[in-house]
């Protein structure tokens, strides 16, 4: 969790986000491909539908989480806890 609030922070403060650092801790997590990091860019064309899917508005950390291959539910920054993201 300490990891998690970190890289919230770095990202708050429009720093690169310590991707090393939670590598290290979740490591495991992303070995088995329970866990996956990923920068977007949002000023390419092929990402610009991140804004719109989760009501992004500037840098920001999403929590999107899987089930079966399809999006179960996400928390960003305007999401509800329970949300059911996506289309």
């Amino acid at each position: 969790m300490a990891c998690l609030r970190a890289l919230i922070k770095s990202i708050q403060e429009g720093h690169e986000p310590a991707y090393a650092e939670c590598a290290e801790k979740f490591g495991a997590e992303i070995a088995k491909s329970r866990l996956q990091y990923k920068l977007v860019n949002l000023e390419l064309p092929e990402n610009r539908h991140f804004v719109k899917d989760y009501q992004l508005f500037t840098k920001s950390l999403v929590l999107v989480r899987f089930d079966k291959g399809r999006q179960a539910e996400y928390k960003g920054p305007r999401a509800p806890a329970n949300s059911r993201g996506g289309a």
